[in-house]
């Protein structure tokens, strides 16, 4: 029989058609909990000492911890016959158990994406798949209905697992809410923003892409007046304004300039592993995270491509004006196989940082895109 395990809001166990979210003592669930969170990692037995009996005499932690093993193996042996394992002092769940928990789920997809092989993940569907897998996975707080009064030490473990998944799942909505921004999916972009803000309220970013959504779905006012529900909030909570991006947004969106570059201009790109490799040539690379943002720079480019053979992104240094000229490079490249594309036959990507000649300049674009010179003549030709 598997086990099946909910530790995102409320711990509960499930054996065949037996669940279990109450337990002998609150030390049997959160040995169980500890086990599971752990579950690749062997213990000592005198952490969990430590861990749930903090100050108590040896002799007694070690009865204590006899008993409250027990009965956690009474409530997995409905499904192993031997669920926790001891060897050499260590303990840990035994790896042959059919134990299947959310956040090893949850786990696993994150895992999966930063390993992921991609051209650009904003616009690998494998990846967005697996994020959205994620999301749904995160019920709430961790173990939120697991305490120990008595254990500071217990507080403090249960407590930083809940942070650090909390802020995974913030930053795994963060990406999602980008992808949907950029894919047109704008009511699911909503919906992301929105669930961040459910989580933490003072996240800028998430009302930054709140009003994004909300202004390339045609609701301007309703754009506006999200920028008014942050501002209040951070003076009220932490006495600061928003930030430049967002500030830069509201005015371009209530002049508007942003709904005039972005509304009904954007052709939603999806770039699955299939049509992957029937892209045309490029040499673009590989970004091991997502662009994030910077929607109004992105259909802005949209626009002047069409109208111009040359455009350019000035600022200062550090301002990350390659970054989205790669950003917008790959957005062209996803498109390339439409009838109306304006680069079908490639996408190149030269870098001209480290020219310090311009008669240089042909010869590291003529490398890029794979041209050999056939003598000096052509080159000077070119």
């Amino acid at each position: 029989m598997d086990i099946v395990v909910q530790l995102f809001g409320e711990f509960v166990i499930r054996i065949d058609r037996i669940t279990y979210n109450k337990f002998r003592t609150t030390k049997v669930q959160a040995l169980l909990a500890f086990l599971i969170v752990e579950y690749a990692h062997p213990v000592r037995r005198e952490q969990l000492y430590d861990l749930l009996w903090p100050g108590l005499p040896l002799q007694s932690a070690q009865v204590n911890l006899r008993q409250t093993l027990y009965q956690a193996r009474k409530v997995l042996s409905k499904a192993h016959e031997a669920p926790i394992v001891s060897e050499r002092g260590m303990l840990q769940l035994n790896p042959e158990l059919p134990l299947s928990a959310d956040i090893h789920h949850f786990d696993q997809n994150l895992l999966e994406n930063a390993d992921h092989d991609h051209f650009d993940l904003v616009t690998c569907r494998p990846c967005q798949q697996r994020l959205a897998q994620a999301v749904d996975l995160y019920a709430g707080p961790l173990l939120a209905n697991v305490y120990l009064d008595d254990s500071d030490v217990f507080e403090e473990w249960i407590r930083n697992h809940r942070t650090a998944y909390e802020r995974d799942q913030l930053e795994a909505l963060t990406t999602l809410t980008t992808i949907y921004l950029h894919s047109g999916q704008y009511q699911a972009a909503e919906a992301a923003a929105l669930r961040q803000l459910s989580y933490d309220n003072l996240r800028e970013e998430a009302h930054q892409q709140l009003m994004e959504a909300l202004v390339l779905s045609g609701r301007r006012t309703q754009a506006l007046r999200q920028y008014d529900v942050c501002r209040h909030l951070l003076q009220d909570e932490l006495g600061i304004l928003p930030s430049t991006a967002i500030e830069e947004l509201n005015e371009a969106i209530r002049s508007s300039v942003y709904q005039g570059v972005a509304v009904g201009r954007v052709t939603p790109v999806t770039i699955d592993p299939e049509s992957a490799s029937k892209l045309p040539h490029h040499n673009l690379p590989a970004q091991a995270t997502p662009f994030i943002g910077r929607i109004k720079e992105l259909m802005a480019l949209d626009t002047l491509l069409g109208q111009s053979r040359i455009v350019s992104i000035v600022g200062l240094g550090g301002m990350g004006k390659t970054r989205l000229a790669l950003a917008c490079a790959a957005r062209q490249l996803a498109l390339a196989n439409q009838a109306d594309a304006r680069f079908s036959d490639g996408v190149f990507f030269a870098a001209l940082v480290a020219v310090d000649n311009p008669e240089h300049i042909a010869a590291v674009i003529a490398e890029a895109v794979g041209f050999q010179f056939q003598g000096d003549a052509s080159r000077s030709e070119m």
